[in-house]
């Protein structure tokens, strides 16, 4: 089959949707099918094609205009593929507009409805209150015309099958669920030497409960000290600075550290720390939960998304989206003895055999063909 992926990430993925659309991509590559990832691009000046790992990566540049940039890159999205004919054209949403080129099928993966997604965003800033009413009232313009004309809806969780029923009163019988999957090649137990780290790796965003994070971490900073434990925030995102000043404001550089990883180099982050920690307000996956237990690595995290639907047994939860219910449950962790710290390494096996890119790509084959 002839594939083109649209998504609105970056390339290289820096966010679990792009890193998902070409994981994706890749496995179908290597099952003999040709594959296109196509992406806005704000640092080029003409369209940029990559090839990587049998996947072609087409970036379309673009210049960033909240909301308009989407509809700009339909237009030169439709402009360039004019002559193209696909046998399939999937969409990955949020932020990617219905895109009208010659296909047998328009397929729509939705991660995350903006509707609802926006919602959880902390009103922290004028940017944030902005992010607010866009998705509010803008997103399911959007976010309504890709419904109408896909052919098969995928949700990676359960919970957006009953948003489109609750917000869009979408009563189609074309809602297949597949989730996230995740290629046990890259992220696997390396068997390291684990250091005394909590790590979050994903988007310095909203939502991500990371303003409650800070705030947790401040109150039992000397008793992370005294456990010798620190805080590896990986990403980058809105929040950046904010997280910055927070740290900088409450003398917590000793204990908190912002970085960058590579996506090549997550897997070894993830193996060398004792935890992950996510205690989003909102997810659909999340697929750096996944990541993890793939890397043997327990997490600490809200009862969100695909989390809603894991055995409360196997990550260590986080009751309540507050800083105190934060705080419980990192002491919780770091206070867990050799044994049942090796019980939540052992139940991973449930979810690597679940999650597995390549079982998740075959349902994904199956949903294109029929």
């Amino acid at each position: 089959m002839n594939i083109i992926q649209v998504m609105s990430g970056s390339y290289p993925p820096k966010e679990g949707v792009g890193s998902h659309v070409f994981s994706i991509s890749e496995t179908l590559v290597n099952c003999g099918h040709s594959v296109q990832i196509v992406v806005r691009d704000y640092n080029i000046k003409k369209v940029t094609i990559i090839r990587d790992s049998g996947v072609e990566i087409v970036l379309i540049p673009i210049r960033k205009i909240p909301f308009i940039s989407t509809f700009l890159f339909k237009k030169k999205v439709e402009n360039y593929f004019i002559n193209k004919i696909f046998d399939i054209v999937h969409f990955h949403s949020p932020l990617v507009p219905f895109i009208n080129l010659n296909t047998r099928k328009n397929i729509l993966t939705i991660h995350s409805t903006m509707k609802v997604d926006t919602t959880y965003i902390e009103a922290i800033s004028i940017n944030a209150m902005l992010n607010k009413i866009m998705g509010k009232f803008l997103s399911p313009i959007i976010e309504g015309t890709l419904l109408k004309n896909a052919d098969q809806v995928i949700v990676v969780s359960h919970d957006i099958k009953d948003e489109l029923r609750e917000e869009y009163s979408y009563t189609k019988d074309n809602i297949l669920y597949i989730p996230n999957g995740i290629d046990k090649d890259i992220f696997y137990n390396m068997n390291l030497n684990k250091k005394k780290q909590i790590v979050y790796i994903g988007r310095l965003g909203y939502r991500k409960g990371l303003p409650v994070l800070i705030q947790a971490i401040n109150e039992i900073s000397d008793y992370l000290r005294g456990s010798e434990y620190n805080i590896i925030l990986s990403g980058e995102g809105h929040l950046k600075n904010y997280l910055l000043e927070q740290i900088d404001k409450n003398n917590l550089s000793d204990l908190i550290t912002i970085t960058s990883t590579k996506q090549v180099d997550v897997n070894k982050l993830l193996n060398e720390s004792m935890f992950l920690i996510m205690n989003s307000t909102y997810e659909t996956g999340p697929r750096t939960v996944l990541e993890s237990m793939f890397s043997n690595t327990p997490v600490i995290a809200t009862k969100v998304g695909l989390l809603r639907y894991f055995n409360d047994d196997d990550y260590i939860r986080i009751d309540a989206f507050d800083k105190d219910s934060v705080i419980e449950a990192i002491r919780r962790a770091i206070n867990l003895d050799i044994k049942s710290y090796e019980n939540f390494q052992t139940q991973h096996q449930i979810y690597i055999n679940e999650f597995n890119i390549k079982k998740v790509t075959n349902y994904l084959i199956a949903a294109y063909e029929g």
